[in-house]
C-alpha cells in the first residue's frame, strides 16, 4: 500500500498539499476516482478545499480516465473552489440519477453517467 502523504484533514482524511501533489505527479492511472464537493452542469467539478484542487488536477492529467464520485446531494451543487469543467472528465458515478441539466452536459461531452438507481 502506498500513501501520497502531506496534510492529512480531519474527518475524511484526505491528503494534500505540495507533498501530495508530487507524488502523484510520477503516478499514472488507468482509471482515477475522484470526490466532490459539487457537480454542476456550468461550474464542473468544484470542492471547499483549495489545497485539494491542485492535487485532483494533477491526477486528472495523469490519468488514462477520470471519473467523479458524487451523492445525489452534491449534484447541481457549486462548492468554492473549481477543479475542472464535466468536458475533463469520462463521467459521473452517483447513487441516483442527476439533475436534467447535469446529464444533458455530460452528454454533451461525451462523457457517461452511472447511477446505482437508474430510475426514480
Amino acid at each position: 500500500m502506498l500513501l501520497a502523504g502531506g496534510r492529512v484533514r480531519a474527518g475524511d482524511l484526505a491528503c494534500s498539499n505540495a507533498h501530495t501533489k508530487a507524488f502523484f505527479t510520477d503516478v499514472y492511472a488507468d482509471i482515477a476516482l475522484l470526490g466532490s464537493g459539487g457537480v454542476d452542469a456550468r461550474s464542473g467539478l468544484t470542492d471547499f478545499h483549495l489545497d485539494e484542487v491542485d492535487v485532483r488536477r494533477t491526477i486528472i492529467a495523469n490519468s488514462a480516465c477520470s471519473y467523479i464520485l458524487a451523492d445525489s446531494a452534491k449534484l447541481g451543487q457549486v462548492a468554492p473552489y473549481r477543479v475542472c469543467g464535466l468536458g475533463d472528465v469520462k463521467g459521473l458515478i452517483t447513487d441516483k440519477n442527476p439533475p436534467p441539466s447535469v446529464a444533458t452536459a455530460f452528454e454533451q461531452t461525451g462523457g457517461v453517467v452511472l447511477s446505482a438507481r437508474p430510475s426514480d
